[in-house]
């Protein structure tokens, strides 16, 4: 029959535990740490980057577009789906937002085509620009 640990070996069990517990939260930790640098931001960085220039871009021009036809609800829907895909690019969640935003960005493509005015063009060419790194993103 065995008989009851001794106090060293309680002491030395312990210790062994609490090393434990200590590596066991080190490498929690650079698993977070690579976790972040693994994130999906270096890619979702470009929609961030080209929601911000275009809303700035339909911000600026908003004014002549009103002038030249475009209904301010068109220019608010536009400046809406910018800043949903921008604070979507920040606050990504891959099982649910992927989908929603590639058809976002392919419907914000319309409507920017569907623009009147002289400024409707630049805002096309802007988008265009953006293009290939959008589509990086969802490649």
């Amino acid at each position: 029959m065995p008989s009851a640990p001794s106090r060293f070996e309680v002491e030395h069990l312990h210790r062994l535990m609490i090393q434990a517990s200590v590596e066991a939260a080190q490498l929690d930790q650079r698993l977070y740490e690579a976790r972040n640098a693994d994130s999906l931001w270096p890619v979702l960085r470009h929609w961030s980057e080209a929601a911000e220039a275009l809303d700035d871009a339909v911000e600026r021009a908003g004014p002549a577009l009103r002038r030249e036809g475009t209904p301010k609800d068109q220019i608010d829907r536009i400046r809406e789906r910018l800043d949903h895909l921008e604070q979507r690019s920040r606050q990504f969640d891959l099982d649910f937002d992927l989908d929603e935003c590639v058809e976002t960005w392919r419907s914000l493509g319309h409507d920017v085509a569907q623009l009147s005015g002289r400024h409707r063009d630049a805002l096309v060419l802007l988008l265009r620009h953006h293009q290939p790194a959008i589509d990086q993103a969802t490649a």
